[in-house]
């Protein structure tokens, strides 16, 4: 971690419950010791902690993102109202501590018909490492709601040093950044879902410098892949990899952020940048068999077991495909319960909570000005030479792209979605109709090269499908010509999307 890891910062993490013998069994520091270079484990002291959620009767606070809890501790009784999810003006990344609205010894007036909702019964502790500044409080006990319960353990680490010693954890141990609030975690088991963190792309708002956007990009798609890696679920469940929307948004909120990483590399370049994007590499790797073989099944096999329903060969390569995607989500559900995945959420966290570019100075004098230039400088300037230059290299091929081959339109494709995110990122900067139809027409474009690059994928896709014999190089060929017959139709469509993409004046112009 780079030395932004000095500023006080507050960690939420959670931890299997199975693992806390072997947490407090551990041997660690938060950073290399500077008297005693022995590691050494932490020592605990604990308290009784409980809870009690409430709400009014139709669940107006949880509706609102809100809560309200009855805390009792040795020290006496506070009621404790805080916000559940971050709103779109304090986006935080998951792992951030709960905004505390206001605590006292009465619940507000306001809300003076309240009910119970869930409870948490347990301990809260103390914990000390010899020679690390570091504040770690450890949550242990039960949640309760009327139809369910829950053994749930929490750590929250504040302090120099923090980010790097829950690195440590999550290489070894089932500890990564809490998804969820331990309020907002009580309030699902009681069924009143509070709700969700704002998906979808970013917002960015004005009067931002482009290093606080960046910031705010990465700790709202930070949130995005957490939801919906969550509701991939496990390997082991008996609907796995039925619903391949989730994965689906998971990878657009990744491909989101490894473009705005390129889109503000020149502002936030620095070591933790460098580290997040290989992170977010890895995770490409993973997720792009499971949704390509995802698309391939469910849209061009299924239009072909339509078109040919009784062909044995075409069916059984069908079936070898199935097994392919199965094979792929197998793969993301193990990358998911690895060490990898929750080093990823705390590197994110890192980068959106410390801002580590702020700190980090190029040995170049001249890079070093322009690299502070750039952090400082107003969001709308920033976005307005973004956007023209991802828009040059769309549009450099011209309006004659009859020549251009598969592999020229899929250039097209990649500048093409590079433009599109960095527009999402900026639309509410340049609020009208121009924006609302530049993205429109943006995405139609980027529709039309998808279809068109359907053949290539599947060309790829289906080298990697093992077989032998006539029917099994007959059926691969089949599917090869399907798909050509359709993209030949699809690119006479492009083409017209193309010149109304071309005739429209740029909204940040």
């Amino acid at each position: 971690m780079s030395a932004t890891t000095a500023i006080d910062h507050t960690l939420e993490l959670e931890m299997a419950p199975d693992d806390l013998p072997a947490f407090l069994r551990r041997k660690t520091t938060a950073q290399p010791a500077t008297r005693d270079p022995t590691p050494r484990r932490p020592t605990a002291r604990g308290a009784k902690l409980s809870l009690i959620w409430h709400d009014t009767p139709n669940g107006a606070l949880a509706a609102d993102g809100l809560c309200l809890a009855r805390r009792q501790t040795a020290d006496g009784t506070a009621w404790v109202r805080a916000r559940m999810v971050p709103d779109a003006a304090g986006m935080a990344p998951p792992g951030t501590p709960p905004c505390l609205i206001d605590t006292g010894p009465t619940p507000p007036e306001a809300h003076a018909t309240l009910l119970p909702v869930a409870a948490f019964d347990g301990t809260s502790r103390e914990l000390t490492l010899p020679d690390a500044n570091l504040r770690i409080t450890l949550v242990q006990g039960e949640l309760r709601a009327v139809a369910a319960t829950r053994q749930v353990c929490r750590l929250s680490v504040s302090g120099p040093g923090a980010f790097a010693l829950a690195m440590s954890w999550a290489a070894t141990l089932r500890i990564g950044v809490a998804p969820q609030s331990l309020a907002a975690e009580a309030f699902t088991l009681a069924r009143l879902v509070p709700p969700a963190r704002l998906l979808g792309a970013p917002s960015l708002r004005p009067g931002q410098t482009a290093g606080c956007g960046f910031a705010y990009v990465v700790a709202h798609l930070a949130g995005v892949i957490q939801h919906h890696a969550a509701l991939i679920g496990s390997g082991s469940g008996p609907g796995f990899g039925a619903a391949p929307e989730p994965v689906h948004q998971m990878r657009v909120a990744l491909r989101r952020l490894r473009s705005a990483i390129l889109l503000f590399r020149r502002a936030v370049a620095c070591p933790a940048v460098t580290d997040l994007t290989e992170r977010l590499k890895n995770l490409g790797h993973v997720l792009g068999p499971a949704r390509d073989w995802d698309v391939f099944t469910r849209e061009t096999g299924r239009d072909i077991k339509a078109a040919l329903p009784d062909d044995d060969a075409v069916a059984a390569l069908l079936a070898a495909a199935e097994r392919q995607r199965l094979a792929g989500y197998a793969a993301l559900a193990r990358y998911l319960e690895s060490p990898a995945w929750r080093e990823l959420g705390v590197a994110l966290a890192h980068v959106a909570t410390t801002r580590p570019w702020q700190d980090h100075t190029p040995d170049d004098p001249i890079e070093a000005e322009r690299h502070a230039a750039l952090q400082a400088i107003d969001i709308e300037a920033f976005a307005a030479r973004a956007l023209s230059r991802r828009h040059d290299a769309v549009i450099a091929p011209g309006p004659d792209l009859s020549a251009l081959d598969i592999t020229a339109l899929h250039d097209i494709r990649l500048h093409g979605k590079r433009l599109r995110y960095a527009a999402e990122f900026f639309a509410p900067l340049f609020p009208g109709g121009a924006t609302r139809r530049f993205l429109r027409r943006m995405t139609d474009v980027q529709e039309r090269l998808g279809h068109i690059n359907d053949g290539a994928v599947a060309a790829t896709l289906m080298a990697d499908l093992t077989g032998r014999g006539t029917a099994h190089s007959y059926a691969i060929g089949v599917v090869t010509g399907f798909v050509a017959a359709r993209t030949s139709g699809g690119r006479r469509r492009f083409d017209r999307t193309w010149h109304r993409f071309l005739k429209q004046t740029p909204f940040w112009d």
